[in-house]
């Protein structure tokens, strides 16, 4: 019966050992290469993503402020004609408003 390698036959064993060591170092950090590179574009990715997120939320805040702004206006508007009958009243609104 003929032996199908000879080759790794004639190596002693903790040669063997040494060279399946060496390969198994090998592939474990070309994964790990290949999982690193893997999260920096999943990372990558997940920024463009949150960004347009950030920008509706940044719209909707500024709406929001100028929402209370404008009805700040609202009241101080309708405020100024029941205050504009008393000339002491009025000159007491104007000096806390402005």
């Amino acid at each position: 019966m003929k032996e199908k390698n000879p080759f790794f036959r004639d190596i002693p064993l903790r040669r063997r050992l040494v060279i399946a060591l060496g390969m198994f170092t090998i592939l474990t950090a070309a994964v790990g290469l290949y999982t690193r590179i893997a999260i920096v574009e999943t990372n990558g990715r997940l920024h463009e993503g949150v960004r347009p997120g950030q920008a509706m939320i940044q719209a909707v805040d500024t709406a929001r402020l100028a929402q209370v702004h404008f009805e700040k206006q609202v009241r101080e508007w309708k405020g100024l004609p029941l205050r504009g009958n008393d000339p002491s009243l009025f000159e007491r609104h104007m000096r806390e408003t402005c």
